[in-house]
């Protein structure tokens, strides 16, 4: 793999002007949406303050250790230097969707497109409506974003043999930052892992790559070298990207096991998502119900109905407060263990809920515009533009995985659709939103640009 040429000079103004045109965007955006800036729907800004006041990751208001949600984005928070975390979170944002957008164009760069495609994705990436609009709150959407690029970017990286030992544990340094920021990439680094595994036998990488026929006898002896020229996998790299994992994700766990009774590496908030999105109310109030139907009550007690009854379950089977542990650990572990009890219990008496339930999962996943009452919130030009955005560019990301063979380097993407096809699949178990998505977007856009047929010089 050779290097990438560096820009030309009309690249670089142009990039310029889009990182200037998406900084404008999102401090417009912040000024639309100010008051979201200070909302503390996820609990992050009452982590940070926590560990700020020097009780360490703590149930906001309490000293009580949690491990609810992850801990990279607090821990940012937690660096404020304006006093003000509203502040903070606004150039955070910022400082995430600018480096997002100049990631986009190299990591465009690095998978074979041109300057001109990878110009479009980083300008696709700086209008991109789901990323402007989670720019103005505190929450994981930007910030996994930009550690999502840098991986994929990292990951796709030119270098000669002497330099993949420490690119191999840098990898893995990168790739725990990001399952300390959404612990959905664990999912991502399994799906990655088994298929380099896979793929690294030359023979299947020339046909599921690049769609050739099985190799003959004669062939096969050029095997080794063309395994070495695909670099997917090796035994020594594979303990590095390990190392930098355990570097990373290793504290998290030793904190867990030490004040929370087990060694967590993910939250103990995947109980209750997934048994958000697998319950017998669910089933009933959204799931049956016509397209579009939210979770509000119109149809049953709601979503606050249900988990009020949810809370009672638990009291009456000794998870409560109340109670600081449960058998040896937390109370907070032993109630994400009863949610996750209670979602399996809820899947397995009601499989057809459940399949019902997975599809509107993937449907609100890749949904192409707001639903349910953000959508009433915004004017009909913008709700329809959304819709046309999106479209547009998925469509053109179908059409990329049907031609990918013909890319030039189709193993480079390798990475970027395990990403996507690991959110896929997660969220169609657990909880699902358009938000979710928010780290793939770089992906999907680089991947709906690869699919314009190149014109060939004659």
């Amino acid at each position: 793999m050779n290097e990438v040429a560096t820009p030309s000079e009309r690249t670089n103004w142009g990039l310029m002007a889009l990182l200037l045109l998406g900084v404008a965007l999102r401090i417009g955006a912040m000024i639309h949406w100010n008051e979201d800036l200070s909302q503390d729907r996820d609990a992050y800004l009452g982590l940070a303050t926590s560990l700020q006041e020097g009780r360490g990751l703590a149930t906001p208001g309490t000293e009580t250790p949690t491990a609810f949600r992850p801990p990279l984005y607090p821990l940012w928070l937690s660096l404020d230097p304006t006093t003000s975390l509203g502040r903070w979170v606004a150039i955070s944002n910022l400082l995430f969707g600018w480096g997002t957008i100049l990631l986009t164009y190299h990591l465009g760069r690095r998978l074979g497109l041109s300057e001109g495609r990878s110009t479009l994705a980083a300008g696709l990436i700086a209008i991109d409506p789901l990323l402007l609009r989670y720019s103005a709150q505190p929450m994981t959407e930007c910030f996994s974003t930009l550690l999502a690029t840098a991986l994929l970017w990292h990951l796709a990286r030119p270098g000669d043999s002497q330099s993949r030992s420490i690119g191999s544990l840098f990898t893995g340094l990168l790739f725990g930052a990001n399952v300390l920021c959404r612990p959905t990439f664990w999912a991502f680094g399994g799906l990655l892992l088994f298929a380099t595994v896979l793929l690294s036998n030359s023979i299947l990488a020339k046909r599921f790559l690049f769609g050739e026929p099985r190799l003959n006898m004669s062939e096969s002896a050029t095997a080794s070298s063309e395994q070495r020229r695909l670099r997917l996998w090796n035994w020594k790299g594979t303990l590095l990207v390990m190392l930098g994992i355990v570097l990373t994700v290793g504290p998290w766990g030793v904190r867990n096991a030490k004040q929370l009774g087990s060694p967590i590496i993910t939250t103990t908030h995947g109980g209750y998502t997934l048994l958000l999105g697998n319950n017998a109310p669910f089933y009933k109030e959204v799931v049956r119900q016509p397209w579009g139907t939210v979770w509000d009550g119109s149809h049953g007690p709601g979503q606050e109905g249900w988990y009020r009854d949810v809370l009672q379950q638990m009291q009456a089977d000794g998870v409560t407060s109340a109670a600081p542990q449960v058998d040896g650990i937390s109370t907070e572990v032993a109630a994400d263990r009863w949610q996750q009890r209670l979602a399996k219990e809820s899947i397995a008496a009601d499989p057809g809920g459940f399949v019902h339930a997975s599809l509107l999962r993937f449907v609100r996943f890749w949904n192409v515009v707001p639903l349910g009452d953000p959508g009433g919130k915004i004017p009909a030009t913008l709700w329809w533009g959304t819709g046309l955005f999106y479209g547009l560019l998925f469509a053109a990301a179908l059409v990329a995985l049907v031609r990918l063979k013909h890319l030039d380097s189709p193993q480079l993407w390798l990475p970027p659709i395990a990403m996507i096809v690991a959110f896929t699949l997660v969220h169609l178990v657990y909880w699902s939103n358009t938000r979710m998505r928010a780290p793939l977007m770089p992906s999907i856009t680089l991947l709906a640009l690869s699919s314009w047929p190149t014109r060939k010089v004659t």
